[in-house]
């Protein structure tokens, strides 16, 4: 009878411990199987590099001499109740780690069950600054984060002060949504990951349509801020050589100016009317984040180490650190 009421001890024990651990699944680290854990489909990062996923997967499926058995994941993945499928799970945070755990054959993955209510449009947003902070996330998965959170109607400025970015990020990544075909075919085929370069290209294709599609017509041409200064050069070169062209005809009807004597008197007294060292208008010419500006002096900052500027290209005016601007030049308004 001893053994019976001691045996009947342990069963209530044990399920006493089991309700307290279901009552603590958010800091409790199980093992799960993996075949009961399916990735979210709105996770932002869909770009893995097959390189290092498969030196993850090598150092999971490693078996430890000591113990014989695999390494396993050294960070539990986080993982969420399905709802649809009782007992199975979506993945929260650990997308490299649960992806290596199945390329090394791994039957179970150690884990945390987050059990709080939860809100999609928040998860999303968690997943995004854990992915974003550490780096991970290629820019068209960022951009199209940013396009998706916009069409829902989120503001840039609070887009901004999720993921902890500027102004100025949340507008160049939104502009490579807007990217014209050409331009957006480079990006989304991964040739050209540079969202300054991208953007700078976009600003030219505005300018000179027709050349910058032949330019990247070419499956041959290296696309990098090298090439693209040369080729923005020969435009430019180009286009002097035009203008030097178009008024070659004009060189014979010179126009000849008054040197009368009270024409002289009169320039002289305008020029010595203006201080020459002197601007009546100073506009500082900027750039930030690769995009062309200005600066906004007749809008206060918010301290000593920030100011107003405003992109040449669509007119958008916000507050960055004065750290962040290179001045190009300043110029007479």
């Amino acid at each position: 009878m001893g053994k019976d009421f001691l045996g009947g001890l342990k069963n209530v024990s044990s399920v006493l411990n089991n309700t307290n651990a279901n009552n603590d699944d958010n800091d409790r680290i199980v093992e799960l199987d993996l075949d009961l854990i399916e990735r979210d489909p709105n996770q932002p990062r869909t770009v893995f590099n097959e390189e290092k996923l498969q030196n993850l997967a090598d150092s999971i499926s490693y078996i430890v001499p000591g113990t014989g058995k695999p390494r396993g994941v050294e960070q539990p993945i986080t993982v969420r109740p399905n709802p649809d499928k009782p007992g199975h799970y979506i993945l929260k945070y650990g997308e490299r780690r649960y992806i290596a755990s199945n390329m090394g054959k791994m039957k179970k993955i150690r884990a945390t069950i987050d059990t709080t209510p939860f809100d999609e449009d928040d998860v999303e947003d968690s997943q995004m600054v854990e992915n974003i902070q550490r780096e991970d996330l290629s820019p068209i998965e960022i951009a199209t984060w940013i396009g998706k959170k916009l069409k829902k109607g989120k503001k840039k400025g609070d887009l901004a002060k999720t993921l902890g970015k500027s102004n100025s990020f949340i507008t160049q990544y939104a502009a490579l949504l807007a990217l014209p075909g050409a331009i957006a075919n480079l990006f989304e085929s991964g040739k050209c990951n540079d969202v300054t370069l991208l953007n700078d290209l976009s600003a030219l294709h505005k300018k000179k349509p027709s050349e910058v599609d032949s330019w990247l017509s070419d499956e041959s041409q290296e696309v990098n801020r090298n090439t693209y200064k040369l080729f923005k050069e020969f435009l430019d070169e180009s286009g002097r050589d035009s203008g030097i062209s178009d008024n070659e005809s004009a060189s014979s009807d010179e126009v000849f100016e008054d040197d009368t004597p009270d024409t002289k008197a009169k320039k002289e007294s305008e020029s010595n009317s203006k201080d020459s060292t002197k601007f009546s208008k100073a506009i500082v010419m900027v750039e930030h984040m690769g995009q062309p500006g200005r600066l906004v002096l007749s809008k206060r900052p918010s301290s000593e180490v920030m100011g107003w500027i405003k992109y040449d290209e669509n007119g958008e005016e916000f507050e960055v650190e004065l750290k962040q601007l290179e001045i190009v030049s300043i110029i007479e308004g």
